[in-house]
């Protein structure tokens, strides 16, 4: 029983000493202040509009009235796009926290509304007449959500939030999936929450929760634009419903993944602080729809692209870009560029002209002919992008930004370029890259992007010194949206970084390299002394300093393992304080151990009569655990007692005696054997004595 016992209590010492070890190799430096799409929610919200109440609308008759009630549900998917922890500015880290995000959320009627007879179900488009429109609501927009999170467990929270933002609504939808009568709103929600962390280390890396909340949005119906008439222009309202309010209650299931790539090395990171020269080169696919994406100024025309033609060339060239949150948030783990660049975009192979359309055209002095379709825009565009590493070269990123660009529609085999105008663009995007380390101040940077770009141009004959050559001839197009995915492969400069040396320490940590990683830091904190995130840098030193113990005390634990006891002993005088109460607790236990296994050593020496190696094991036993003494001076005198015994043996009395005293002075335990001992010690010396006088008396002749 005994035996097991001890079985069980070494087990757990060596537990605590491994998972001390291990855990604190996973233990993160600093939670990020800014993270990169932190989380995505979908969930469901039943909405319940009722006529005059919550929906105004003009009286027609046979419309919708007071007593007619629509209830049906919305499914929606929430994105958070950027997420910014504020409450550690105010408090220490505890177990609460508050941050605020910026989220995307689209939500969709799941069913459609049958709009009453009276109700417009055709209208036109840009002068495009469109038919067989019911009532689906879509619904997206940007708001700002603020998070108050309280850890309730190492694992679980609860959190309340209120958010506000702007919303925007298509209301109208048809079979073909084109969408009008549409308004800009408010947006308020709020509600309660609860999330766990799944799996993973500890931390807040992988998380599920539910929320449960409100929303209000109210939307105003009334003015709609120019482009947007009654079939044939007709007089009246386009639509019935001039405003629409809702209230509904929601439930959301939320996955947040935004910290589950965060490494402890990202704080580290010395941020690359200008880019210079990216250059990308890609293709996107254009798609007209008649009515959407492209206009015309007569009825039944249109314009048809061959597959060669509907490609486009896209040339993009970033001259500038700096990475400017640097000044503000330098604990970040990740990089936000601001920049200028230019872009040149064009179709892949010209197409020629329909029937009827004007492939000549005069400004009143020259004549341009053999005209072909063959837009090129030339866009000038302000950037921002945000970097995410997933390693130490490895990055994924996403981009937005807006721009002015002007465009020519035609060309001839003159290289004539015809027929312009000029709009705003924008883009958004995603893409992911490879840095490869330059001189030590600069890295090149490869990877491969996918965006969208919108670019969509009102073409105006009517201010052009323009016209078609052949009168009966025409140029239709009064409106055209060249908007379109765009696949793209970058390589760049980025310049303004320098040898990351806490990088390096951290991955000679995670290769438990200890020492190495030691010197690194301290290289680092001495030739840095103002580095940006030197706190930073002095928690991972701390780690390091922790796990070097740790695997000190593992190594003791090793030798002691072996029956090394003298060695392991030794170690532990050497070692420092343990990094934490349990390892602290683990070495206690293994000096008992030491202990006892040297008191055990003892009753084995002494049966050898090895007085000298049992008194060896008597002292370390008690250097090691002074608790031992009670059982140590039995052992001792009894060693002692042996040390008199042999020496009596040899006939050295007086030294025998001396060591019966010592014995004497530790326990009375053996009071009759050393009693009987002194007696034959003095027997010995009489004897002796005896032994002497008769020798001399021999050599005297007496």
């Amino acid at each position: 029983m005994d035996m097991i016992r001890d079985l069980l209590r070494r087990i757990t010492q060596a537990g605590l000493l491994v998972f001390s070890l291990v855990f604190a190799q996973e233990i993160p430096i600093v939670s990020p202040h800014l993270l990169p799409f932190p989380g995505i929610r979908t969930g469901l919200s039943y909405f319940s509009l009722k006529p005059t109440q919550n929906m105004e609308i003009t009286s027609l008759p046979g419309g919708w009235t007071v007593a007619d009630t629509f209830r049906d549900v919305l499914a929606s998917v929430d994105l958070e796009i950027l997420r910014y922890r504020w409450w550690d500015h105010f408090q220490p880290a505890s177990k609460f926290d508050a941050y605020s995000s910026l989220h995307y959320t689209i939500r969709n009627q799941i069913g459609t509304i049958t709009l009453p007879s009276a109700y417009p179900t055709t209208l036109e488009l840009n002068r495009t007449t469109l038919s067989g429109f019911n009532m689906n609501m879509l619904i997206g927009g940007f708001s700002i959500r603020n998070y108050f999170a309280y850890d309730y467990s190492r694992r679980g929270s609860l959190h309340a939030q209120i958010g506000f933002g702007l919303s925007h609504l298509s209301l109208y939808k048809n079979a073909s999936g084109i969408r009008v009568l549409e308004s800009n709103g408010y947006h308020l929600n709020f509600g309660l929450g609860w999330k766990a962390t799944l799996f993973g280390r500890m931390g807040k890396r992988f998380r599920i929760g539910v929320d449960l909340g409100y929303t209000l949005e109210g939307f105003n119906l009334a003015d709609q634009g120019d482009a947007l008439k009654l079939p044939g222009g007709s007089s009246g309202e386009v639509s019935p419903i001039q405003s629409l309010s809702l209230g509904t209650p929601d439930l959301n299931v939320t996955l947040e993944f935004g910290e589950v790539f965060f490494g402890a090395y990202t704080p580290f990171r010395d941020p690359y602080r200008l880019g210079l020269l990216n250059m990308s080169a890609g293709y996107g696919l254009l798609n007209f729809t008649t009515g959407v994406s492209i206009q015309y100024d007569s009825v039944g025309t249109k314009l048809s692209l061959p597959f060669a033609s509907s490609i486009s060339q896209n040339y993009d060239l970033q001259l500038f870009k700096y990475n400017w949150p640097f000044h503000f948030i330098r604990q970040a783990n990740i990089d936000v560029f601001s920049g200028l660049g230019v872009r040149l975009w064009k179709m892949a192979a010209p197409t020629s002209l329909p029937s009827g359309w004007a492939s000549s055209l005069t400004d009143g002095s020259a004549t341009f002919n053999s005209l072909k379709f063959s837009p090129r825009i030339f866009d000038i565009y302000l950037d921002h992008e945000i970097i995410y590493p997933f390693g130490p070269r490895l990055y994924t990123r996403i981009r937005g930004g807006t721009g002015f660009a002007s465009m020519t529609l035609y060309e001839n085999e003159a290289l004539d370029r015809l027929i312009d105008a000029s709009a705003f663009t924008w883009h958004m995007g995603a893409g992911a890259g490879y840095t490869i380390k330059g001189d030590g101040s600069s890295r090149v940077s490869f990877g491969v992007n996918l965006e969208y770009v919108h670019q969509a141009f009102e073409i105006d004959m009517n201010a052009s010194n323009l016209s078609a050559v052949d009168p009966d001839e025409l140029v239709p197009i009064t409106y055209i949206d060249f908007s379109q995915p765009v696949v793209s492969i970058n390589i760049g400069l980025i310049f303004g970084g320098y040898p990351n040396a806490a990088m390096k320490a951290f991955e000679a940590f995670k290769n438990k390299h200890y020492t190495s990683a030691l010197e690194t830091m301290q290289e680092l904190l001495q030739f840095t002394p103002k580095h940006h995130n030197k706190e930073a840098v002095l928690i991972q030193k701390q780690m390091v300093e922790d796990s070097l113990v740790s695997r000190y005390y593992r190594d003791v634990r090793t030798i002691l393992s072996q029956g090394k006891i003298g060695d392991a002993h030794a170690l532990i005088q050497q070692g420092e304080k343990p990094p934490e109460e349990a390892i602290e607790r683990a070495v206690q236990d293994m000096k008992v151990e030491i202990a006892d296994r040297a008191l055990e050593g003892v009753a084995q020496a002494l049966k050898m009569l090895d007085y000298e190696f049992a008194e060896d094991l008597i002292l370390l036993a008690l250097k090691s655990d002074p608790s031992s003494y009670s059982i140590a001076k039995v052992l001792l005198a009894r060693s002692y007692i042996i040390r008199a015994t042999v020496l009596y043996q040899s006939g050295v009395y007086g030294r025998s005696l001396y060591w019966l005293r010592q014995a004497d002075g530790l326990t009375d335990r053996y009071e009759m054997v050393t009693a009987e001992m002194r007696q034959k010690i003095g027997d010995g010396r009489l004897d002796d004595a005896n032994e002497g006088i008769l020798k001399e008396d021999r050599q005297y002749g007496i």
